[in-house]
């Protein structure tokens, strides 16, 4: 999916804030092929949107994720502007390694879609575009000055069907928020991010097509 790097002078970036520890390491030294299915203890994160132009991400990297189990993420947007906005994420996901110090290198062969990202019971999230490596969800309803949004996520996992190839291979997970204001959305999403958006009568987005 192509997506477009024109942006309004009014579309608003990102700073992230970190509002609590990350970095739990899951130690799984080989894989047996064998489900787990295990709930994780929660841990929450949370974009708040401000008035800046360029949008930013958060990068999340996991150690040797148990097949079969499952990480509950939240990962929360708040809008700290002084005015509605509309707010999409893009959810990125690869394999790869990272030899202490050294940037993360992506694993181009390795399969994304052993990794699971939870968003089939997500509320007030529209998922618009999914593929192996990559999910983009709009936020239905407009964020007034100081709201939130639900939760984005509702987990990380690895499948049950990977195999030894990838015992020794870190997940990494990259979230981008972008919104723009709620006044003409439309054109607003259409200039910004190359979007057909339908709204019904009371605001709320119902829909978006390339």
């Amino acid at each position: 999916m192509n997506i477009r790097k024109k942006y309004l002078a009014l579309a608003l970036a990102v700073t992230v804030v970190l509002a609590a520890a990350i970095g739990m390491t899951l130690a799984y030294t080989q894989y047996s092929g064998t489900p787990v299915n295990t709930q994780i203890s929660t841990q929450s994160l949370s974009i708040s949107l401000n008035s800046a132009e360029v949008p930013q991400t958060k990068t999340l990297t996991y150690d040797s994720l148990v097949p079969g189990a499952q990480l509950n993420q939240n990962f929360t947007v708040t809008n700290s502007a002084n005015t509605a906005l509309y707010t999409r994420v893009t959810i990125d996901k690869s394999w790869g390694s990272q030899n202490g110090a050294a940037s993360y290198q992506k694993d181009f062969k390795a399969d994304g879609k052993l990794i699971t990202v939870d968003a089939d019971k997500l509320d007030g999230w529209i998922v618009a575009y999914e593929d192996s490596e990559q999910m983009v969800l709009y936020y239905s309803r407009p964020l007034a000055a100081g709201e939130s949004t639900t939760s984005v996520l509702g987990g990380i996992g690895v499948s049950s069907d990977v195999d030894n190839q990838y015992a020794d291979k870190n997940v990494e997970l990259s979230v981008t928020a972008e919104a723009v204001q709620s006044f003409d959305a439309k054109t607003a999403m259409r200039s910004a991010w190359g979007v057909t958006a339908s709204f019904a009568g009371d605001g709320t987005l119902t829909g978006v097509a390339e």
